[in-house]
């Protein structure tokens, strides 16, 4: 059976869950009693005359006899300060501006360990300064630890609600039944019925591929080669205008000065090409629509090499 007199109790309690009668429970259970930042309330039950004293960042220096702090020497990681100048035989360490990082003192017959410097526990900075010392000296002086950490299940109620039904009053499930029966009542009573089932014709999709093959046959049988040539040059001044850089508002022959002026050829040869030839027959059809495109491709190599 644990002897309570050889053991190390550490308390880390900042949420406060603790009672009084829970602390004096604590403070049986323990030879060392040992308070990590502890608030107002566990002050107050288990140390009284300490008070806290803000906090520091700042790295401390050995300032006392107590064993622990003389074999640290320095202790980093900051934290809470206190002030234990109301407390009968408390020992201070560890001082700063305004309060002290440890204060030690006999309470209740406990010797009882007011922790400020909490960060020096932590795995980040444990290993810094004298950090590992501090905790080892502090913490090992005993044959069993009992780390100590406060949850709700420590709470007079109980923990935590376990569903949102725990939450919600009682007449609130009753009265949502009731508004859901009304609700399909009212949609019962309300609801219109359905009529017959009616098709929709649908619109066709066709693909621009077979919209533009179809235009080209109409045009060849009906042999209109300007037509079909106009349709070509309006896309083709259109993605010049673009490449160029001319507003939407530009004219064919205002494409075609910039045109011919990007590309080095001469203004009369661009002009024919995109407004005067005329296709006399489908190889001079094809022959002009050639050579739209190789404007085009040369404009885009002028102005994006």
């Amino acid at each position: 059976m644990r002897d309570p007199l050889d053991t190390t109790v550490v308390v880390y309690d900042p949420q406060e869950l603790l009672s009084a009668a829970q602390h004096r429970r604590l403070r049986a259970a323990a030879g060392d009693l040992v308070l990590v930042e502890p608030g107002f309330a566990t002050l107050g039950d288990l140390v009284p005359g300490v008070d806290a004293a803000g906090r520091t960042t700042a790295t401390l220096h050995a300032d006392c006899d107590l064993p622990a702090v003389r074999t640290a020497g320095t202790v980093s990681g900051g934290g809470r300060l206190y002030d234990a100048r109301h407390a009968d035989g408390a020992t201070s360490c560890l001082r700063a501006k305004g309060g002290a990082g440890i204060v030690q003192l006999e309470a209740h017959g406990v010797r009882t360990t007011v922790l400020g410097v909490g960060a020096a526990l932590q795995n980040g900075t444990v290993v810094h300064d004298g950090n590992a010392a501090l905790a080892l000296n502090l913490l090992g002086g005993h044959h069993a630890l009992i780390w100590y950490l406060p949850g709700f299940d420590d709470l007079g109620g109980g923990g935590p609600p376990a569903s949102l039904a725990d939450l919600t009053p009682p007449w609130v499930t009753p009265l949502m039944l009731l508004l859901l029966v009304t609700a399909l009542a009212a949609a019962l009573w309300r609801g219109r019925r359905l009529g017959r089932v009616v098709v929709e014709n649908l619109p066709v999709t066709v693909r621009a591929s077979e919209t533009m093959e179809g235009r080209a046959r109409l045009y060849e049988r009906a042999g209109a080669r300007v037509h079909a040539l106009d349709a070509i040059r309006i896309g083709t001044t259109a993605r010049l205008g673009r490449l160029l850089g001319m507003p939407r508002t530009a004219t064919v022959h205002e494409i075609a000065d910039a045109a011919a002026a990007v590309t080095g050829r001469p203004r009369p040869e661009v002009a024919a090409i995109l407004v005067d030839a005329l296709p006399e027959s489908d190889a001079r059809l094809v022959a002009l629509s050639d050579a739209l495109q190789k404007l085009e491709d040369d404009t885009a190599a002028a102005v994006r090499p």
